[in-house]
């Protein structure tokens, strides 16, 4: 393009402008215009304090049921945050609802690596085992007291430096919880119903059962005793239930079976639970399950 070209371009440019600003002018000193902007401004006047008062109130009453259906821990993240969080819970099957901090939980969401991130988890143990605590306090239903006990106990277990006793206890603990307060009679069917739960579309109200569903739907894939295949590095509820063996059985995986068993029955005592189910497909509650079918393995 030689220069000619370039002037004229921009005396083209010029003139759009001026068009449009001569036709914006034209609208504005239209009487029409002029009374629509007067009327405009009266009915902004008149409602305008009553809608800022509607609107104020629907932020406050999000804001109150965000709060509500979020753990204490996640109120510091953002919402990219969140959504990561909980692909991580999908992608190792732990928990971080309630626990750890959010200082951690992001510190987790900075690294890709998983030795690193077992680390890190580790390293907020104290933390957690003290959170996980004053968390199991909060289950008040009396039919998952017997769970609750249990619970206590592996945590109990784990502190005492008896890791591998502590994550088997918690494997039965979560079978326990699925056949007996879930009604579910196969972990192959209900590990299908869990991976299919998508937190994104969940309403608030269900955020937190969908998200502990993904972390479920990890600690139950696939595993055969026979074989010890495919080997799982991460808490394995199969795996955990029939070899003892390395990978599966160390330290990071028995905290994490606690955090995940504890994050279950705090859904379980949630007051709406009686009414909540998961979306399309999800597991519906149980208070009575009839038979005492064997999960798949």
């Amino acid at each position: 393009m030689d220069f000619d070209q370039v002037e004229r371009y921009l005396r083209e440019i010029r003139r759009t402008r001026i068009d449009i600003v001569e036709r914006v002018q034209r609208v504005l000193q239209d009487p029409a215009t002029e009374r629509g902007l007067r009327d405009a401004g009266r009915v902004l006047r008149e409602t305008g304090p009553a809608l800022l008062r509607d609107v104020l109130s629907a932020s406050k009453d999000f804001a109150d049921a965000f709060v509500d259906a979020m753990p204490e821990n996640f109120h510091a993240l953002t919402n990219p945050q969140v959504f990561a969080a909980v692909e991580l819970m999908e992608g190792t099957g732990w928990s971080l609802l309630w626990t750890p901090p959010a200082e951690t939980v992001v510190e987790l969401l900075g690294t890709r690596d998983a030795a690193v991130r077992r680390e890190i988890l580790l390293g907020a143990e104290p933390r957690i085992l003290f959170d996980l605590d004053g968390l199991l306090r909060r289950v008040r239903r009396p039919d998952l007291l017997p769970l609750r006990a249990a619970t206590r106990e592996s945590l109990e277990t784990y502190r005492s430096g008896f890791f591998t006793a502590s994550q088997a206890l918690s494997a039965s603990i979560l079978s326990s919880a699925l056949h007996e307060h879930l009604g579910e009679k196969s972990h192959g069917k209900a590990r299908k119903r869990f991976i299919e739960a998508n937190e994104k579309e969940a309403s608030l109200s269900d955020f937190r059962w969908i998200a502990v569903q993904q972390a479920l739907g990890k600690v139950l894939d696939d595993y055969n005793p026979a074989t010890g295949r495919p080997e799982r590095s991460d808490f394995n509820r199969h795996a955990s239930a029939h070899r003892v063996k390395e990978p599966q059985y160390r330290q990071v995986n028995a905290l994490s079976a606690l955090m995940l068993v504890t994050s279950l029955l705090l859904e379980l005592d949630d007051p709406s639970w009686a009414e909540r189910t998961a979306r399309k497909d999800g597991i519906r509650v149980s208070r009575n399950p009839k038979g005492d079918g064997v999960g798949e393995t």
